[in-house]
């Protein structure tokens, strides 16, 4: 049992977002600890932001805890086990210490480490409060990092080059996940990217999707990216359509002064609730469909020429397809399928197409199949990481019940 009698999950709620609303963005790991100390006892209470190699759980925060403790490898331990199966994990060797998932609107934060005085034990009932308390330590934090530096930092390994910076500065969040979908993105390398980009939004049943890649490397590419995302965004915003859309965006783009670079681009309307989506390609490599039994197919479309050339001189056409419930929806750039193996050879649209079939097969979310072909990339190291990396993942669920 726990140490003292355990409070309803909205009275600890209500005691922390009133710590929060006095300590602040800054005082968050110190309101979390607080609540958890004052209403339940616990000894010890850390947050741990994951790396963006998704390899490691680094403490963070300003109370005594999380400077004495160290980061946790995600692989092969009981706070990875949380992190990766979003469930939280009591430790069956120290009972009193428990690993929650930090999870906001699907994009997996990190985990919360709890741990009641000796002789205590975490049960069903203090579990089911921790699980509870869990979204709103995430809600917390997500409004927090967007204003702490130290909170940005302790997701990374090594130096941000300035391209990347840009790069983050636009990107939306990496996941988002719905009653109707999940979604996920991937950029690699993440600290050196510069030409790839990509957007999502969702407006009531339609999710629009984007997936761009600039020529070149370095901040001139990260440069025309986010110039291009930006007017798409604004255009999207204004009620263009997508031909409407791909039209105006490349006009903007051809009076920049972008040096000459273009930008080609996959934008999407995807309606979540009939599985309807529209699309287009502005020199764009097509996006791929995996089925649940790992069939596969490419959403093909005539391409416009790319973004800035100043040449998308009539309305591209737009392609139209259904997708099934269960079905992966993968847009990405080109240097994810001239990715090379340690032989040398591409991995190609054909090879992806085996790595997501796998992925569909098993049947695992746009989020974890993101980790998986993330550490796949990383493992292989160089002969990888030609080229900036770039997709988006959807897995739809299906139609309304």
């Amino acid at each position: 049992m726990s140490a003292q009698p355990l409070p309803r999950p909205g009275v600890l709620i209500a005691d922390l977002l009133e710590r929060i609303a006095t300590h602040g963005p800054t005082g968050l790991a110190d309101a979390v600890s607080g609540t958890l100390t004052s209403l339940l006892g616990a000894a010890e209470v850390a947050i741990h932001l994951v790396t963006y190699e998704e390899t490691e759980l680094v403490p963070v925060g300003s109370i005594e805890s999380a400077r004495r403790r160290r980061p946790v490898a995600v692989a092969g331990t009981e706070a990875g086990r949380a992190y990766i199966g979003g469930v939280g994990v009591t430790d069956a060797a120290h009972p009193c210490t428990r690993w929650e998932p930090i999870t906001y609107a699907g994009e997996r934060l990190g985990v919360l480490f709890v741990r009641l005085p000796e002789g205590g034990v975490i049960d069903a009932d203090l579990a089911a409060v921790l699980r509870g308390v869990a979204p709103a330590v995430a809600q917390a934090l997500a409004a927090a990092r967007p204003l702490r530096d130290d909170l940005e930092l302790a997701r990374r390994s090594q130096e941000m080059a300035s391209a990347a910076e840009l790069l983050q500065a636009v990107l939306p969040p990496a996941a988002l996940t719905t009653a109707r979908f999940s979604l996920a993105a991937l950029v690699e390398p993440v600290y050196s990217a510069g030409g790839d980009a990509y957007d999502h939004a969702v407006d009531a049943d339609v999710l629009h999707l984007g997936v761009l890649d600039a020529m070149g490397h370095g901040y001139g590419a990260a440069h025309a990216s986010t110039v291009a995302i930006t007017a798409y965004r604004s255009h999207r915003r204004q009620g263009f359509h997508l031909p409407e859309n791909v039209r105006a965006t490349d006009a903007l783009l051809d009076t920049q002064g972008l040096g000459g670079r273009f930008v080609t681009a996959w934008f999407a309307e995807f309606d979540v609730a009939t599985g309807r989506i529209e699309w287009v390609s502005a020199g764009h490599p097509g996006a791929l469909v995996v089925a649940l039994d790992g069939g596969v197919r490419t959403l093909e479309v005539e391409p416009v020429p790319p973004l800035g050339t100043g040449l998308v001189l009539t309305d591209p056409d737009v392609g139209v397809d259904y997708l099934e419930p269960g079905d992966l929806l993968v847009a990405f750039t080109d240097g994810l399928t001239e990715a090379r193996g340690l032989d040398g050879d591409l991995l190609g649209v054909d090879g992806l197409a085996d790595v997501l079939a796998t992925a569909a097969r098993e049947q695992r979310t746009a989020t974890e199949i993101v980790r998986r072909v993330r550490a796949d990339l990383l493992a292989r190291e160089d002969a990888w990481l030609n080229d900036d990396a770039t997709a988006v993942f959807v897995r739809w669920n299906g139609p309304p019940v």
